[in-house]
């Protein structure tokens, strides 16, 4: 029972993330920038080349959107995902019976941490900057804040899902989680 309600947290706290991004870079919504999701790629994400024609843009908001958004919310979804999956097995199996033990694990949360960070954020390098099918549309000051909100997200995320995933008894592993869930 348990572990089903780890994953129900698990998929709640990832779609907090992933279904806004995914509905304003491929809905058009009102409310939210330019109101069409082409034009807020042109005007927030892609480079700001006065120079580059308008139809040219629209092509490669078109392309960052198809080749480049797409596939780093796939990728993220399900990275995350089998990372908080891991998370929960290498803690089932770390055998723990006793809280005070707990305390000697908190590096593997770190190595957590660092693994996902760094992978969300090198993978948001590469599809949004790098790859070769979208090279350096996006401008150098935009992939920046990108990257940026992607690590804080990631970090927020990882904390919290860790925080409500990880059992009475290895929570200790999870730096603060004893002050934060007094049970």
């Amino acid at each position: 029972m348990r572990h089903i309600f780890s994953l129900i947290v698990i998929s709640i706290f990832v779609g907090l993330i992933i279904v806004p991004a995914y509905l304003v870079s491929f809905f058009d919504i009102g409310f939210i920038g330019r109101g069409d999701a082409i034009q807020n790629i042109i005007f927030y994400i892609l480079d700001q080349d006065p120079n580059m024609p308008g139809e040219e843009r629209v092509w490669n908001a078109e392309d960052l959107q198809l080749l480049g958004i797409q596939p780093l919310l796939i990728y993220l979804t399900a990275f995350w995902f089998i990372l908080f999956i891991v998370w929960i097995i290498i803690t089932e199996f770390l055998r723990i019976d006793r809280p005070n033990k707990a305390f000697k694990f908190m590096w593997i949360w770190f190595l957590f941490l660092a693994v996902m960070l760094a992978l969300s954020g090198y993978m948001t390098y590469y599809f949004l900057y790098s790859q070769k099918e979208v090279y350096q549309y996006v401008g150098g000051p935009q992939i920046t804040s990108i990257i940026f909100l992607t690590t804080i997200l990631s970090l927020i995320l990882f904390y919290l899902t860790t925080l409500f995933i990880t059992s009475r008894v290895n929570r200790p592993t999870v730096p603060l989680a004893t002050i934060l869930m007094r049970t």
